[in-house]
């Protein structure tokens, strides 16, 4: 990331960002709200030009164990909030205006509306936001698109609504297992492709590993799903109060 240009929108940046509670380092925004979502703003430059990017992330603390908020995946790029899709700008000071402004006005009154565990899941509930008059329909619908089921399980466990929870785990435990098919189907191809028996061996234990990966994790799910169905939550309950505790111990200088 180009040094001139990130100045030029923090600096332009600077008084939004420190009355919504961010912090800055380098290239990152980071601050969590109401002591359950941290929320996270990243430059990024373009290793083969001239150009820069920004990413946005929004992680829950009842969902996981939040060690280092700088080894997360960046889940949303700003264009897409903007309906544009992936979306660069070059390195000048027009530029660094106009994405200080798309910050300021756009991102910043997003993550405003998903800044704690209720109004995520609301979020995630197209239903409840009001498409005809609702200015930030469209990329609150980014976001909605953008969260994955096992979040929202954990989100749905946290509110106390677990008929919500099951649906969610139900549509997380079917896309684990089309992923753990998609997974195996690349590895037979790859398999049937070999060469050598060698290299084909080879390639078969790593499908083997793939799989036990995959059922493993299918398995857990499984379980969990036993303990909603015999009403006994208190384990995955003892799990989000560990994954929150240490998010806030991780991240406490963030939170506001």
């Amino acid at each position: 990331m180009d040094k001139t240009t990130l100045k030029q929108i923090k600096g332009n940046l600077k008084p939004c960002m420190k009355a919504a509670g961010f912090k800055t380092e380098g290239q990152w925004y980071v601050r969590v709200t109401n002591r359950q979502i941290c929320q996270i703003i990243n430059f990024q430059g373009f290793s083969g030009g001239d150009c820069f990017t920004v990413n946005i992330g929004i992680y829950p603390l009842c969902a996981e164990e939040i060690t280092n908020y700088k080894y997360h995946n960046l889940d949303i790029r700003i264009g897409m909030l903007m309906g544009k899709g992936d979306t660069w700008w070059n390195y000048t000071k027009e530029s660094a205006d106009q994405v200080a402004q798309i910050i300021s006005e756009l991102v910043l009154p997003v993550l405003e509306r998903c800044s704690s565990y209720e109004a995520l899941l609301a979020v995630a509930d197209k239903d409840r936001i009001a498409k005809e008059t609702d200015p930030l329909f469209a990329p609150l619908s980014v976001i909605s698109e953008h969260m994955w089921y096992g979040t929202l399980f954990y989100l749905s466990i946290a509110m106390g609504a677990y008929d919500k929870a099951a649906f969610y785990l139900e549509k997380q435990i079917a896309a684990q297992r089309d992923t753990a098919e998609e997974n195996l189907k690349w590895y037979d191809l790859v398999i049937s492709e070999a060469t050598t028996e060698s290299a084909k061996a080879d390639w078969l234990e790593k499908k083997e590993e793939n799989l036990q990966f995959f059922q493993k994790k299918i398995d857990r799910l499984l379980a969990m799903k036993e303990q909603l169905k015999q009403g006994d939550w208190g384990g995955i309950l003892d799990e989000i109060a560990q994954n929150e505790k240490a998010g806030l111990e991780n991240l406490s200088k963030y939170v506001i």
